[in-house]
């Protein structure tokens, strides 16, 4: 016989929301699932220990739930005691999800409480059939979402309208609209197309120009740099000539205005296969990381500059990338000798003296802190949540997934607490004898050195 779970008294609560887009749009809001579910919580006497909300978030998964799969880590270190939400299908909409997130709370004596369906949550007979005909009622509309979602899709592909992200050198505009060009960045995508056509120039100098112009990608995952990969992806991207594609096909021409001519594109593509098919072989490029690379700007313009480096490689010029950006200014012309400009740069580093006087100024900054006992006493509660959480994940207690969310927040509270008095000694010592560090430092480990100190040198190149 198996036995039904044994449910702890409700004192603590969660409060659960959900909103797709969709729903959003409908007034289904956020805000409306949230006040029915504070009143309810009030009217119980439950005390809300945390509200979890997921905008724009389908219910068919939980994987970009963010907010969904803390509230399951924060229930495996029993830190409520029922989840409420407004519907049963807010929890989840899929049949497997709902069971798995429900039967791991179960475990724990914990509860998914619907406001709206009084039987889900229930540890009557009735009260699981309720909760299981609602769980596949979710599933079903789920499932019919998905099939409408997709004809919307097809739809909108064959009246010439791009799907998911617009690349870079466009900007969306209405949803029934064409995406229109960015002109900056076109010419800078225009330009990339044709140094490659021309044969001479490979990804990597590609996505150093385009760096040095100062642009980044555009990217979800947090990238600020193009690199090999990105300018690969826009060499082979149909959306620059004007065409729409659907699941990895070319279906059409698309309603937006192309950036590169069909001339152009299948003169790239034509270079892209005969560089597949055998070793390229390039002009060695110089190794150094130059010293002012990401934090020099045109005195005259204010554009980010880049290093340019003439043939044989035996000189090397900032100059002004306004050209690039599709922008006027009246030194792009010219340039400043790399090594006038790091020297000048660098003697600052060297002659670096502190006032007489500073350690004693730290010592006492440090000791007029009052909460520093507070803060070792929050840095060593942290320091143990996190002990317990991987000794739960090495039992098998926790989800790895749920754990390391649980554990990256605890490290970002710890790395935002104020440093402790050795932390600040050693960091004034080691920039009292910046000047002789700096003379042991590698080109690489300078130019980091520069970046994190200063935010924007501004270079004369006239």
């Amino acid at each position: 016989m198996i036995s039904a779970p044994k449910y702890r008294d409700i004192n603590r609560v969660a409060l659960y929301t959900r909103v797709s887009t969709k729903e959003q749009a409908q007034g289904y809001s956020l805000d409306s699932q949230r006040e029915a579910l504070t009143d309810w919580a009030e009217a119980e006497g439950w005390q809300i220990a945390g509200i979890y909300e997921d905008p724009g978030a389908s219910g068919t998964s939980v994987d970009g739930r963010l907010k969904f799969r803390e509230m399951i880590a924060r229930a495996q270190m029993d830190e409520f005691d029922a989840v409420l939400v407004l519907k049963n299908d807010r929890f989840a909409r899929s049949r497997r999800d709902s069971a798995v997130y429900k039967d791991m709370l179960n475990a724990r004596g914990m509860r998914v409480l619907s406001r709206t369906e009084p039987g889900v949550g229930d540890t009557s007979p009735a009260g699981f059939l309720m909760e299981g005909m609602s769980d596949v009622l979710a599933a079903y509309y789920s499932v019919q979402l998905s099939e409408n979602v997709s004809r919307g899709k097809a739809a909108r592909v064959r009246r010439g309208l791009p799907l998911g992200d617009i690349p870079f050198g466009y900007r969306s505009t209405e949803p029934k609209t064409p995406p229109e060009i960015v002109q900056e960045e076109a010419a800078i995508v225009k330009r990339a197309f044709e140094g490659y056509a021309g044969g001479n120039l490979s990804m990597l100098d590609l996505a150093d120009m385009i760096n040095a112009a100062g642009f980044e990608p555009r990217s979800k995952r947090g990238t600020t740099a193009f690199s090999k990969a990105t300018v690969a992806g826009m060499l082979s991207n149909p959306f620059y000539v004007g065409d729409i594609t659907y699941h990895g096909e070319v279906t059409g021409q698309g309603l937006h205005e192309p950036i590169v001519s069909r001339g152009l594109w299948d003169k790239v593509q034509a270079v892209r296969t005969e560089r597949a098919g055998k070793p390229q072989v390039f002009a060695a490029r110089p190794k150094r990381a130059y010293l002012l690379s990401g934090v020099a700007a045109c005195s005259s313009c204010g554009h980010p500059l880049w290093a340019n480096t003439t043939a044989g490689g035996r000189h090397t010029y900032y100059r002004c990338s306004a050209r690039n950006r599709g922008a006027i200014c009246p030194a792009s012309a010219n340039g400043c000798p790399a090594e006038r400009a790091d020297v000048h740069v660098a003697g600052l580093f060297v002659e670096l003296e502190l006032p007489q006087g500073w350690r004693d100024r730290v010592a006492t900054l440090m000791a007029e802190d009052g909460d520093r006992d507070a803060v070792r006493r929050e840095r060593k509660r942290l320091e143990d949540k996190i002990k317990r959480v991987q000794q739960g994940l090495i039992d098998g207690l926790l989800d790895g997934g749920l754990a390391k969310v649980a554990i990256r927040e605890a490290q970002a509270a710890l790395s935002a607490l104020p440093r402790g008095d050795a932390v600040h000694l050693q960091a004034g010592e080691s920039l009292a004898g910046i000047g002789e560090i700096w003379r042991e430092m590698t080109s690489n480990e300078k130019h980091e050195l520069v970046r994190m100190v200063l935010t924007r040198v501004e270079v004369n190149v006239e």
